[in-house]
């Protein structure tokens, strides 16, 4: 594509998709305490899992207690040892245009895609740091960008909905990535005439094409999906620009992740509509508000991974 046609076209690029000239100062302090909260509880869960010495009738012969074998036959010694890692956890972070209002986050506000962004950049450097990467990570970005599919030379399909990888710890140029998350912005990865556009709520629209994304790129045995949001679906799609809002979310959950270990947890203010929130989401939804909300995403994350170590 000519610079001529990317003035006047629609096209993507990664560049709307981070505010390199934002301040990060606050937002780094305030992701390096959640790492080491991460950190902190997946070091107690490598503790717990250490491999255990039994002494037993069976196994290796302990020199040292040999003596004992007149009296005694539990003179061999066995070890349980954990399993390896083979789970995959892709977060899904909500790139709509509401993410960008303010969230407050002990005495400090930030915008609510910040809060998710440093809590998907925490995690990811504890598994790096703690794990070694034993555990696979990939985040991703939802959008349902305000320009109609007809746009870009496709038919009246409403809104298009993307997903765009923004992290994966497979990639071994990782280091600089964790500070890049938190740089993420709320605008779309398509550009109209040089000119970049917000994004609509596009929520669980994005599970198919992340389904077919998991067909072809997932290898491990386990697969656990960590959905970031604040709150309700709003875009349209198919071919008479139909709605997709709550009934529409609910469904798309109840058809792709009924049997998928899954969490949602909702950013911002205590909402008036939890009740509807967990009926669309399911039974594991956290809200920032909770004042034990680090509690309930540690808690959840690491019940996860102990499944997994």
């Amino acid at each position: 594509m000519t610079s001529n046609q990317q003035e006047t076209g629609v096209y993507f690029t990664d560049k709307p998709l981070h505010d390199s000239q934002s301040d990060i100062s606050k937002l780094t302090m305030f992701r390096n305490d959640m790492y080491n909260r991460f950190k902190d509880r997946v070091i107690m869960l490598l503790e717990s899992k250490k491999p255990v010495t039994r002494h037993t009738s069976k196994g290796l012969l302990n020199p040292r207690r040999a003596y004992r074998y007149p009296f005694s036959d539990s003179v061999f010694i066995q070890k349980s040892h954990s399993k390896s890692g083979d789970t995959t956890i892709v977060m899904l972070i909500d790139g709509s245009g509401s993410m960008d209002s303010g969230c407050q986050m002990g005495d400090t506000y930030f915008s609510k895609i910040q809060v998710c962004s440093s809590i998907c950049s925490a995690f990811a450097k504890a598994i790096q740091d703690v794990l070694g990467n034993q555990i696979k990570v990939e985040i991703f970005l939802k959008s349902a960008s305000g320009i109609c599919s007809t746009e870009i030379g496709g038919s009246n399909r409403g809104d298009f909905v993307s997903l765009t990888r923004l992290f994966s710890n497979q990639n071994y140029q990782t280091q600089d990535k964790f500070d890049k998350l938190l740089t993420l912005s709320t605008r779309s990865p398509l550009l109209r005439d040089g000119r970049s556009v917000g994004s609509f709520t596009s929520e669980f629209s994005v599970l198919p094409a992340l389904f077919e994304w998991f067909r072809t790129n997932i290898v491990t045995k386990n697969t656990i999906l960590f959905n970031l949001t604040d709150g309700e679906a709003y875009t349209t799609l198919g071919d008479y620009r139909g709605s997709f809002g709550n009934s529409e979310n609910k469904h798309m959950r109840l058809k792709y992740l009924k049997q998928f270990p899954n969490v949602t947890m909702y950013v911002g203010d205590k909402g008036r509509h939890t009740k509807d929130y967990r009926d669309i989401y399911g039974d594991n939804f956290i809200e920032t508000s909770d004042s034990g909300f680090h509690h309930a995403l540690f808690t959840t994350l690491l019940r996860f991974l102990d499944t997994s170590l």
